[in-house]
Parts: structure tokens; sequence; C-alpha cells
């Protein structure tokens, strides 16, 4: 008779949004090593601001697919949001910043130091540019789908 009352089977069990946001790093991860032999071999006449545009707008669309994909990451802790966005972003940042390194150190005939600093100074000021906008992404998305959800429970 006890085992049929077990309780193991009536506790609905913790959602674990890792396992969508690791598939996620690496869908990003793919889009940086695309996205950067596509503007340095193919498309080498863009300018800077469209690259950046580029750039700065897939990684908040990603971010945005990352979290509507299930409905229920809007619901996870603040906490778990944050890591997860804070990886996502580095997702974009290292690869970004390896691939233009060895673009500047092996392609280009001489280079200096200030290229390699510039280089670091420019993938943290992306990084937090990107944090930042995908923070607010999210954050109003999520306060959106709660507010809908508590009206809908409502009715």
């Amino acid at each position: 008779m006890q085992d049929l009352l077990k309780e193991e089977e009536f506790i609905k069990p913790k959602y674990n949004p890792w396992r969508l946001f690791v598939k996620f790093y690496g869908i990003a991860i793919v889009q940086v090593m695309l996205l950067q032999v596509i503007t340095s071999f193919w498309l080498t006449n863009l300018n800077g601001v469209v690259l950046f545009l580029v750039f700065l707008l897939l990684p908040l669309l990603m971010a945005v697919v990352m979290f509507t994909s299930d409905s229920n990451n809007f619901f996870i802790e603040r906490k778990v949001k944050i890591l997860a966005l804070t990886g996502f972003a580095l997702s974009y940042t290292i690869p970004n910043l390896v691939i233009n390194m060895v673009k500047i150190v092996f392609v280009r005939p001489s280079f200096s130091s200030i290229d390699l600093y510039a280089l670091l100074w420019s993938c943290v000021v992306y990084f937090v540019i990107e944090l930042l906008f995908s923070f607010g992404v999210i954050y109003m998305a999520s306060a959106l789908i709660k507010r809908r959800s508590k009206v809908n429970v409502k009715e």
C-alpha cells in the first residue's frame, strides 16, 4: 500500500532552464564565427556602424528568443536570469575577441600592443553595452508577461 502513495510522484519537478540556455550559448558562438567569416571575406566594405548594429541587435534578438522559447523562463529567479544573460553576452564577446585577436596577430603584417589593447577595450565596452541592453529588454518582457499572467489568472 505504501508503494502506491509515493510522494515523489505528486511533486512537480523543478524547472531547469540551463539545458536550453547552453544550446543558445552554442548557437551564439556559431553565429559569431559565421558573422566574422562573412564580414572578413565577403562583406568587407561594410561601414563600422552597420557592423556594430548587426553585432548589437542580433544578440538582443537571440536573447529574446532564448527567453520566449519557453514561457517558464520568465518566471525563474532574477539571479538565474542575470547569470544566463551574462553567459549569453560572454558567448558573443569572447569568440569575437579571440577571432579579432587572431586576425590582428596573423593577418596584419605589423601590429602593436596598442592594437590589442584597443581590441580588448572595445570588447569590454561591447560586453557592457550588450549586457545592459539585454537586461533591459528581458526585464521589460518579463514584467509584461508576469503582468499579463496575473490579469489572466484574475479573470
